[in-house]
């Protein structure tokens, strides 16, 4: 159903026994109806009234001084980032950080830490980021394996290499995720449930 919350933002909960193709009709429907009610509105941006963050997850990986990093091909030229990428439906948040490391390096990353979680707003993008960023180690390297679309390579750079190249970061939460485990932030995975 839909409700208004605080500041006019419209809030999509489903109802009970409702279906989540259900409560996607419905709010097809409401994004429809808001574009009608309201014309100065497109249906794009009748939908996006519907706030949510995207919820992301990134992997810290630091061996022999030198952290973990994918050069990627990005909307904005090449770009770096942590090991990282959008939770799926149904995934946990550690399986999600297994899951980019692996897809996107081809190293088996292995969560021990939750380094912390991070609310980055992309302004030009008008999208809120909340990144979980999770430490630990490799257990292997599929060197064979191909990586995602637009990666153009996994790299391991050190802090001061890091730090040389912001500009090029995707965001600033590459850098701050490095110094808070530099800082020696790692809370216990049991801070996170998932229900299954």
């Amino acid at each position: 159903m839909v409700e208004w919350g605080r500041g006019g933002i419209a809030l999509i909960r489903p109802a009970d026994g409702v279906s989540s193709k259900k409560t996607s009709q419905i709010l097809a429907d409401f994004v429809c109806r808001m574009a009608v009610k309201y014309p100065f509105l497109s249906e794009y941006k009748a939908y996006y009234m519907v706030w949510m963050p995207h919820v992301t997850v990134a992997a810290v990986i630091e061996r022999d001084g030198k952290f973990l990093l994918v050069e990627e091909q990005t909307e904005e030229g090449v770009r770096f980032n942590q090991p990282a990428g959008h939770l799926e439906c149904f995934e946990a948040l550690t399986e999600a950080s297994v899951r980019e490391a692996l897809e996107e390096t081809g190293y088996h990353f292995v969560p021990q830490y939750l380094v912390g979680v991070y609310n980055w707003r992309h302004e030009r993008k008008d999208i809120t980021y909340l990144r979980f960023a999770f430490g630990g180690d490799i257990s292997g390297h599929d060197i064979d394996r191909p990586l995602d679309d637009g990666i153009i390579a996994a790299r391991w750079l050190t802090l001061d290499e890091i730090r040389a190249n912001q500009a090029q970061h995707r965001s600033p939460l590459i850098l701050r995720c490095i110094e808070d485990w530099l800082d020696g932030k790692r809370y216990p995975l049991e801070l996170i449930t998932h229900y299954e």
